[in-house]
C-alpha cells in the first residue's frame, strides 16, 4: 500500500508530461520539424515509463471478471498503445535529426501514411483514455449544485465547440487514412493552434468522462440518461456551429459563370509532393519506361525562338538575405534533399547540390509531373482542343456508357484536373496499380467512392487519364505533344517521361530532368506563360490551373493539378510565388524535409 501510494504522485507527473508532449506533437507548426522529432523521441521515453509504472494492470488483464467499464478502458488502453507505438515507430522511420541513423527502416510511403492518421488517432484515444478516469481523479472536488450545473453547461458548450473544431479542420479525413499530406498553417498565431488542439481533446475527455458516468454511475438509469443528454448537446453544438460557420470545404466555384483570379500576394503555389522512395539518377541517354512498355518516341528538335541562358548572381543582389540562404544549404545538408536551385528576376541566386549531384545530374520529378501535365494541357486547350471542361470523360472512354455505375458517367474532364473524379484513389496501393498490366483499365474498372465533384481525393490514376486522353485528342503522347509545344520551344532539352504498358505517358508521376530545366518551368509560369516575347502558356490558363478550384481546407487548396497553399505548407519539393516572382526548386528522396524552405527564405 505504501509503495503504491509512493507511485500515485510519479504517475500523474508522467500522465501530465505526456498530455503536454502530445499537445506539443500536435503543433507541428509553432514547434517545428527539429523540435517535433525530439518531442516524439521524449515522448515515447515517458510513455515507456509510463508502462513500467502501470505494470500492475498488465499483471491483472485475465484476473477478475470484466464488466463494460473495464472493457471499454482495456480496449482504449490497448488500442492507444498500439497506436502511439507504431505513430513513434513510423515517425522514426521518417526522421532527419533525432534518429537519423533509422532513416527508412519502414517505407517513407507507408510510414507518412501511417504516422500522419496514427498520430490523430492517438490523439483522439488519449482523450477517451484521460475522460474515462478524469471523474476517478476528481472525486474528492465536490462543487455545490449551482457550480456543478454552471459547470455542466460551460463543459457541454466547450465540448460541442472542440467537435465543431476537429470538423472545420478535416481530421476525419486523416483518421480515416484518406489524406496522405499533412498542411500547416504558420500565419495562425501559435496561442490559437495550442487553444484548437486543447478544443478538440476536450470533446474527446468530455465523452470519456460521460462514458465513465454511463457504465459506472451508482444511481444508473438518471446518471447515464444525463450523460447521454451531456453527449447529444454538444454534438448539436458542434454540428450547429459548423452549419452557421461553415469551413471553406463546402464552398464550390461556380462553373457557369468563372471568374478566375490571380492569386494574392501572400500566396505560393506549389508543385506537387513526391510519391515514391526512388532516389534520384545520373541523367541517362533514355529514361527507362515507368512499368513495361517501350519509351516515347521523340519529336524532332527545333530550335526556340527564344534562346535564354542562365545567369547567376549573390542574392542579395535580388533583395534575399545571403544568411538566410546560407542557413538553407546548411539545413539541407542535414537533410535527404540533394538539390537545391532558387531563381529571382530571372537569375539564379542559390544553387546546391550534394553527394555527387551537379546541374547535369537528372532527377524523377514524381508528383511535380502532374503540374507539367496541367501545362500541356493547357496548351492544348489554347489551341483548340477541350473547350469545353465539363465534358464527359466517357466521350474518350466509351466503354464508361456500358458501366453499371451512373456516377462514372457523370466524370468530367474538371473533376479529373482538380482529382474530385470520385474514382478509388491509386495512392493508397500505389504499388499494387503500378504493376497492374493495364494502369487506365484499373482506375476506370475500379469503384466509384464518391459523386464526381464533390470530395477531393488526390490520386495519381486522375492525372494518367488526362494523359490518355491527350493523346487520343492529338494523336501523340503527352510528352511528345509537350515537346513540340512547350519543352522545345523554352530549352527544357533534359526532360524525359516514361509510359505504361500501353505507351501512354506517365504524366502523373513520371517526368525526369535536371534542376535547372524545372527551373525553367518555374519561370515560365512566374511570368505567367511568357517566355521572351512569346506566349507559351495562355495566361488565363495559368491562372486558371494556380487558383483554387477545390477549396477543402487543411486537405486540400487545389488548382488543376496544382498545390494552392499559403506559404508554409509542409513537403513539396518545388513552388514559385508569382508576386515574388521566385522559382524555387529542390529534390530530395521524399521525406518532406523542406519545410523549412518555406518559413525562411522570404524572411
Amino acid at each position: 500500500m505504501r509503495k503504491k501510494k509512493q507511485n500515485a504522485p510519479v504517475k500523474k507527473i508522467v500522465d501530465v508530461c505526456l498530455t503536454v508532449l502530445l499537445f506539443c506533437l500536435m503543433s507541428y507548426q509553432v514547434v517545428g520539424e527539429v523540435l517535433h522529432e525530439w518531442i516524439g523521441i521524449g515522448m515515447t521515453v515517458v510513455l515507456i515509463v509510463h508502462h513500467i509504472l502501470n505494470l500492475k494492470w498488465y499483471r491483472a488483464l485475465f484476473k477478475g471478471k470484466y464488466n463494460a467499464y473495464r472493457i471499454a478502458t482495456t480496449v482504449i488502453n490497448t488500442l492507444l498503445l498500439a497506436s502511439i507505438a507504431l505513430t513513434a515507430f513510423c515517425g522514426m522511420g521518417m526522421s532527419n535529426y533525432a534518429v537519423p541513423f533509422l532513416y527508412g527502416m519502414a517505407g517513407i510511403i507507408f510510414a507518412r501514411t501511417v504516422h500522419l492518421a496514427l498520430s490523430f488517432w492517438s490523439f483522439l484515444l488519449m482523450g477517451l483514455h484521460l475522460g474515462l478516469h478524469l471523474p476517478a481523479m476528481t472525486a474528492k472536488i465536490q462543487p455545490g449544485k449551482i457550480w456543478k450545473a454552471v459547470l455542466t453547461r460551460l463543459f457541454t458548450i466547450l465540448a460541442g465547440t472542440g467537435l465543431w473544431l476537429f470538423i472545420r479542420n478535416s481530421i476525419p479525413d486523416y483518421l480515416s487514412f484518406r489524406t496522405h499530406f499533412a498542411f500547416f498553417d504558420y500565419d495562425k498565431a501559435p496561442v490559437l493552434v495550442f487553444l484548437e488542439n486543447i478544443a478538440i481533446e476536450f470533446f474527446f475527455v468530455f465523452i470519456g468522462a460521460n462514458l465513465f458516468r454511463i457504465l459506472r454511475g451508482k444511481k444508473k438509469s438518471k446518471q447515464a440518461l444525463i450523460a447521454v443528454l451531456c453527449i447529444l448537446l454538444a454534438v448539436g453544438i458542434g454540428f450547429g456551429l459548423q452549419a452557421l460557420f461553415p469551413s471553406e470545404t463546402e464552398t464550390f466555384p461556380d462553373w457557369s459563370t468563372p471568374s478566375w483570379e490571380a492569386p494574392p500576394q501572400t500566396e505560393a503555389v506549389q508543385i506537387q509532393p513526391s510519391d515514391s522512395e526512388t532516389q534520384p539518377t545520373e541523367a541517362p541517354a533514355e529514361t527507362e519506361p515507368s512499368s513495361p512498355g517501350e519509351s516515347e518516341t521523340e519529336t524532332p528538335e527545333t530550335d526556340p525562338q527564344f534562346v535564354f541562358e542562365w545567369e547567376t548572381d549573390d542574392p542579395e543582389n535580388h533583395g534575399l538575405s545571403p544568411e538566410t540562404v546560407n542557413g538553407l544549404n546548411d539545413h539541407f545538408a542535414r537533410t535527404e534533399i540533394t538539390s537545391s536551385l532558387i531563381v529571382k528576376d530571372g537569375v539564379i541566386v542559390n544553387e546546391y547540390y550534394k553527394d555527387g549531384y551537379d546541374a547535369e545530374s537528372v532527377f524523377p520529378i514524381h508528383s511535380c509531373s502532374k503540374s507539367i501535365t496541367s501545362a500541356i494541357f493547357g496548351i492544348a486547350r489554347d489551341n483548340g482542343l477541350f473547350p469545353d471542361l465539363n465534358e464527359p470523360i466517357a466521350d474518350y472512354f466509351p466503354e464508361l456508357n456500358e458501366s453499371d455505375s451512373a456516377w462514372k458517367k457523370e466524370i468530367t474532364i474538371r473533376h479529373l484536373l482538380t482529382h474530385t473524379s470520385g474514382l478509388r484513389s491509386t495512392e493508397n496501393r500505389w504499388y499494387e496499380w503500378r504493376a497492374a498490366s493495364n494502369w487506365l483499365e484499373d482506375v476506370l474498372d475500379g469503384p466509384m467512392y464518391y459523386q464526381p465533384g464533390t470530395v477531393f481525393e488526390y490520386s495519381t490514376g486522375n492525372t494518367h487519364l488526362l494523359s490518355a486522353i491527350v493523346q487520343k485528342a492529338t494523336g501523340e503522347t503527352l510528352h511528345e505533344y509537350g515537346k513540340a509545344h512547350l519543352f522545345d520551344r523554352i530549352g527544357m532539352e533534359s526532360i524525359r517521361c516514361g509510359t505504361d504498358a500501353q505507351g501512354i505517358s506517365d504524366g502523373g508521376n513520371g517526368f525526369t530532368l535536371t534542376a535547372r530545366d524545372m527551373a525553367r518551368f518555374g519561370l515560365l509560369c512566374v511570368n505567367r506563360g511568357k517566355w521572351g516575347d512569346e506566349q507559351i502558356i495562355s495566361e488565363d490558363w495559368i491562372e486558371q490551373s494556380t487558383t483554387t478550384q477545390f477549396d477543402n481546407t487543411n486537405r486540400a487548396d487545389y488548382g488543376y493539378q496544382w498545390w494552392v497553399r499559403t506559404f508554409g505548407s509542409a513537403g513539396y519539393p518545388a513552388f514559385f510565388c508569382p508576386r515574388a516572382r521566385l522559382p524555387v526548386y529542390l529534390c530530395d528522396s521524399g521525406s518532406g524535409s523542406g519545410d523549412h524552405l518555406h518559413k525562411q527564405l522570404l524572411r
